[in-house]
């Protein structure tokens, strides 16, 4: 049995394991927080992928980890595979949460399919022979044979690289905005800085995997660092002017930066939050883009 059909029916089965549990157990052990990882339980980076919110948020992750999971198994190999859904889905749990409260829970494979995605979207452009699909998409490309030699322009490179990227952020908007949209209507935590993650972590595993990106080694170097860059970048400018923040509690981000006085780099609900507590009031939040400083239940002052 591959990997992904493993992974699909744990999934199923954990969930269902948990419905048996006591809430503060599972909470404590299958859901990952900050908190959680900090206070030790560094397993629930792992526990809380095969963790869901509800069935339909299980049948949603399970649909799409099945069918684009198994196409990304046969074309990398169990290993990479492997890797890319348990590296992916950890790491977005963890960068995610920095940006969250302590007690704040998540759960869910998303992350590691959003890393599963990009991989595979990615991956497909860059490769010397073109999927159907993909051809038929963006027109037929040269089939390298053992007797012919095929050059690729640099040219050619990126461009194929900034389409895969186009198309992937178009999808990873789309379901981040639907993911949100639910979140406040249901009045819930959502994950969507994890998503972003984790198609950014997908997206270098894809283009240092393809098969055109030896043929530019001597830059290796010079892109990782890069696409690093552009990483740390994303994740930040996402969280400054998307992401919606406790405005009861300051985050991992926002202590970590007011303590160094970066002023620059804070996020606008952290530079209005500090702005009210020196005025002497409890916290201050964001709203409609105004800083409104605040006692405990009550508006006091706008700026």
């Amino acid at each position: 049995m591959k990997l992904t059909n493993k992974l699909v029916i744990l999934c199923v089965l954990t969930f269902v394991f948990a419905q048996f549990l006591p809430a503060e157990f599972v909470a404590k052990n299958f859901f990952y927080s900050l908190g959680n990882f900090l206070e030790g339980r560094v397993y629930v980076a792992i526990t809380a992928l095969f963790m869901h919110a509800n069935i339909m948020h299980l049948l949603i992750n399970l649909g799409l980890l099945y069918f684009i999971g198994n196409l990304l198994e046969d074309l990398i190999g169990v290993r990479k595979y492997a890797i890319v859904f348990f590296f992916g889905g950890a790491a977005a749990f963890l960068l995610s949460s920095l940006a969250y409260g302590r007690a704040n829970l998540l759960v869910g494979a998303s992350g590691s399919i959003f890393t599963i995605m990009a991989v595979a979207f990615v991956m497909n452009p860059l490769a010397v022979k073109k999927t159907r699909a993909y051809s038929f998409v963006f027109g037929k490309t040269q089939v390298a044979t053992q007797t012919e030699e095929v050059t690729f322009s640099k040219i050619t490179f990126f461009v194929d690289v900034l389409i895969a990227s186009i198309v992937q952020l178009a999808l990873i908007g789309a379901y981040s905005f639907l993911s949100l949209e639910t979140a406040i209507a249901q009045g819930v935590l959502s994950g969507d800085l994890g998503h972003v993650i984790g198609f950014l972590i997908g997206f270098v595993f894809g283009v240092s995997w393809s098969e055109r990106w030896s043929m530019y080694a001597k830059q290796a170097g010079r892109v990782m660092v890069i696409l690093f860059i552009l990483l740390v970048l994303g994740v930040y400018t996402y969280y400054s002017f998307v992401h919606a923040v406790n405005p009861h509690a300051q985050t991992f981000i926002d202590t970590f930066l007011s303590s160094y006085s970066i002023e620059i780099f804070q996020s606008g609900r952290a530079r209005c939050n500090n702005f009210c507590l020196d005025e002497g009031f409890d916290y201050g939040e964001l709203v409609d883009g105004f800083c409104e400083c605040k006692f405990a239940g009550a508006v006091n002052i706008g700026s």
